[in-house]
């Protein structure tokens, strides 16, 4: 039975493996509901690999104009604090 098991999956200490691996990052963050490509497909520079929901930056433009438009300036994601007493 081992014989068998051996000669149904052979294998070897000599075997070479080449891996070309790309870290990608999106320049905003948000939910990906669509991937535009398949394993092993060529890329080019440029080329559209995945879709980003855009409410989560919708939300982000809507807020930082009404902070714009409110005369507050914040930074994205801060909780604007209590205004600082006049003298």
């Amino acid at each position: 039975m081992t014989w068998d098991q051996y000669n149904a999956g052979p294998w070897t200490r000599d075997g070479r493996l080449r891996v070309q691996v790309a870290s990608v990052a999106p320049e905003i963050s948000g939910k990906i509901i669509g991937l535009r490509i398949v394993d092993n497909q060529f890329v080019h520079k440029g080329d559209m690999l995945y879709v980003i929901d855009p409410f989560d930056f919708d939300v982000a433009v809507r807020t930082n104009k009404a902070m714009l438009i409110g005369g507050t300036s914040a930074q994205p994601g801060c909780i604007p604090g209590p205004s600082s007493p006049s003298p």
